[in-house]
């Protein structure tokens, strides 16, 4: 994850020289990606940051995720079209939108239209409080799609505050044969 600080997803040339560097460091330290989002002050896609930690990510082999900033923009597919141009491989979201309470099931409809509109042009990549029993059911609510979608889970294959084997072996069960 490149990030400068915790808080929101705008961010200033410093804050935007430090995440080049991180992607650098990230490199070198053997990563085979990165994960990040921008957004501009009135809370649009920044299409230039983005576009300029891609192209820097690319250069150093790495692939790249827009994270759930992603969630927080006004118009989701426009930011598909864009996160498209710009060459960002995948697009981590809920459905829901930044900051709302609500899981990946809560958020399905959208995630089943975001994942429409890519087309298989890019990796969507479902996330939301996802577990062993809630992947299924989103998974069960989307239309037909094409190319790539994947599920990420953190809090659902935690056990007692600890990211839990048998949790996440139960996931990868539940998922296959999508």
């Amino acid at each position: 994850m490149i990030r400068p600080r915790a808080g929101g997803f705008r961010y200033n040339s410093g804050e935007l020289e430090s995440m080049a560097k991180q992607i650098e460091r990230a490199a070198q330290a053997g990563a085979d990606g990165v994960v990040f989002g921008t957004l501009t002050e009135i809370g649009q896609l920044d299409e230039s940051a983005a576009r300029s930690l891609t192209s820097l990510a690319k250069s150093l082999g790495l692939a790249t995720t827009f994270h759930r900033a992603f969630d927080a923009l006004p118009d989701s597919i426009a930011a598909i079209e864009a996160l498209i141009g710009i060459g960002v491989d995948r697009i981590l979201t809920s459905g829901i939108a930044w900051g709302a309470t609500g899981n990946a099931l809560d958020g399905a409809a959208a995630l089943n239209e975001a994942i429409q509109a890519a087309a298989g042009r890019i990796e969507i990549v479902i996330a939301g409080s996802v577990s062993p029993s809630l992947a299924p059911q989103v998974l069960n609510r989307l239309s037909p799609w094409r190319g790539d979608i994947a599920v990420h889970s953190y809090s659902g294959v935690q056990y007692k505050g600890k990211t839990s084997a048998a949790e996440v072996r139960a996931l990868v069960d539940s998922v296959s044969g999508w």
